[in-house]
């Protein structure tokens, strides 16, 4: 699966044990799943906003990393860190 290959090797490129996707390969729930099973990273983080309009968020924080230096990270105070992000409406078993 290319996905599982462009995976390991951006790991052994980067060394890091983090990784984030966005775009419209990031849905691929297989995929997904086959990372994680996979254990190459410690933390797999699929962005919320997985279209691909989801690039633009990463093109705007690359350039506010590169071209302002804002620091890399998630502040300490931060509110919400997307754990808020929203999956839709609940609905009750009554519902179903």
């Amino acid at each position: 699966m290319a996905v599982l290959g462009l995976a390991r090797q951006a790991r052994e490129l980067t060394g890091s044990p983090n990784l984030c996707m966005v775009g419209g390969v990031a849905l691929n729930c297989l995929a997904n799943g086959l990372l994680q099973r996979e254990n190459l990273f410690e933390n797999l983080w699929i962005q919320p906003a997985a279209g691909d309009a989801g690039g633009a968020l990463g093109a705007a924080l690359l350039g506010a990393h590169a071209l302002l230096a804002t620091p890399r990270g998630v502040p300490a105070d931060a509110p919400d860190s997307q754990r808020g992000s929203l999956l839709g409406p609940s609905y009750s078993a009554d519902t179903l």
